[in-house]
């Protein structure tokens, strides 16, 4: 969210276990926290299917067409 908040970002691509995740590691549960902090819903985007890291990578991958960096 800092990244965001400082103008070196445009999106953040949340994800996290979506079928275990409870509290932070839930993508959603990180959407609201994102929100809370004043980014704006049209600037998150969520991965919701992914059971492991090398699914939420697989997943993730189409989201980032045309991106010329990104931060992990």
């Amino acid at each position: 969210m800092r990244l965001y908040k400082e103008g070196q970002a445009r999106l953040l691509i949340l994800s996290g276990d979506a079928e275990h995740g409870v509290g932070g590691d839930n993508p959603v549960a990180m959407r609201e926290v994102a929100t809370a902090a004043g980014v704006p819903l049209q600037a998150i985007r969520l991965e919701l299917r992914a059971r492991s890291t090398r699914e939420n990578m697989i997943n993730v991958a189409p989201m980032l067409t045309g991106a010329r960096r990104v931060a992990v």
